[in-house]
């Protein structure tokens, strides 16, 4: 039972689970377009939750379209929902200690050093072993290993292993906005009638950009 669970983040909106893949599968049919789904913040301003972004990274083999549900971070960076990706200020949601008293309970066991760092969180491939796969509430039916994901981002260069590189979160090389489709904005609820009157796809709208792709997984999210 989960009539002691929190209220959490939804596991199936990070980049990489089988539900996103599965979206992205629908939308490729539909437009012929191969992407990468997300979700995220970009920055503090209120006034863009809804809105979609096309990203293009330095070594990514596809682009992203992110959408924004959330608020925090550098407005600088996009920052995405990815597999321990940072328990930030909320990490009492994320997780629960064996000996940790309280009757409601976090989404998963574990220690926090053992998710990485507190912004950004696991900032290496080999580190990913040390999360927690599955979430307590709900295990039994949640279908993506946290382990797995997390490594999946690295091999997507959605994260940066240590290396020729100062920074985890890779460059954005091109951003713009573009119309949210609806394989994206119908599993978050998240739809906005005013949104940009543009193509998915059209790659002229994106423009040269000098921030990185952060990431995120505070548990509590979104705030819309």
């Amino acid at each position: 039972s989960c009539s002691t669970c929190l209220s959490y983040s939804c596991l199936d909106w990070i980049v990489g689970s089988q539900a996103m893949t599965q979206r992205e599968a629908s939308y490729f049919r539909d437009t012929n377009d191969s992407v990468y789904f997300a979700v995220g913040a970009l920055g503090g301003d209120a006034s863009l939750a809804g809105l979609c972004y096309r990203i293009t990274l330095e070594q990514t083999d596809r682009d992203i379209i992110a959408q924004v549900i959330s608020t925090g971070g550098n407005a600088s960076n996009f920052e995405v929902l990815m597999a321990a990706g940072g328990l930030g200020s909320t990490g009492d949601a994320c997780l629960k200690g064996d000996d940790q008293p309280g009757s409601l309970v976090p989404q998963f066991y574990g220690a926090p050093a053992n998710w990485g760092n507190y912004q950004g969180g696991i900032d290496n491939s080999g580190s990913c072993v040390s999360v927690t796969s599955k979430p307590i509430c709900g295990a039994a039916s949640a279908p993506d290993d946290m382990v797995h994901l997390c490594q999946l981002s690295f091999e997507r260069f959605l994260r940066l292993n240590p290396g020729n590189t100062d920074s985890s979160s890779p460059r954005i090389q091109k951003m713009g906005p573009v119309m949210c489709p609806p394989q994206l904005y119908k599993a978050t609820g998240l739809h906005r009638l005013d949104e940009p009157n543009m193509n998915y796809s059209l790659n002229s709208t994106l423009t040269k950009y000098g921030g990185h792709l952060d990431r995120y997984m505070d548990c509590r999210r979104p705030d819309y």
